[in-house]
């Protein structure tokens, strides 16, 4: 089981400004992984920037984050946040993710299914009714009595919270 843990390695009290360390462990690699904010409760906390709290951001890029093979570690990154005004904010992290091993299995599910369910063909045949869809640049027509909609649905993303952290931004008095 995945679990999320975040670090306040920046900020103070006298700053609206804080930078958290979060650290995604789960076993194996990820596909798709996205970041967002829950505000428990207080003040209004943004990320990335100035992104919403609750707009999930995609805090790596395949051009800086991926190896050689493609994949990309999520296991760290750095979240800036902000407070939108002085207060305290109680907030959790949030991480939404697909697994590597989700959507190859999808893959090989929905390649199974095209092979039973589907003719390829180079063009629409003409005065046809049934249905026909391109996948990876491969054109699909549908078996009499098979519908598109009856193929495996994708892998749905799993999301996970850390634990409360609370932020405060208060006048140096």
């Amino acid at each position: 089981m995945a679990t999320l843990t975040a670090v306040r390695t920046q900020g103070g009290q006298f700053t609206s400004d804080d930078t958290l360390r979060v650290t995604l462990d789960n076993d194996g690699s990820l596909d798709f992984c996205v970041h967002n904010l829950e505000v428990v409760s207080g003040v209004e906390v943004t990320h990335g920037g100035g992104a919403p709290s609750s707009t999930t951001l995609h805090y790596k890029a395949v051009e800086r984050d991926a190896d050689g093979d493609g994949i990309i570690d999520y296991s760290t990154i750095n979240m800036h946040v902000v407070q939108a005004e002085k207060g305290t904010s109680v907030i959790k992290v949030c991480a939404s993710f697909v697994t590597t091993a989700e959507v190859e299995a999808y893959k090989t599910e929905r390649s199974n299914w095209l092979t039973t369910n589907t003719t390829v063909v180079d063009e629409y045949p003409e005065g046809s009714e049934q249905p026909a869809t391109i996948i990876d640049d491969v054109m699909y027509f549908a078996n009499d009595g098979v519908e598109f909609s009856d193929m495996p649905d994708k892998p749905t993303t799993t999301t996970i919270k850390s634990g409360e952290i609370t932020l405060v931004w208060t006048d140096d008095v």
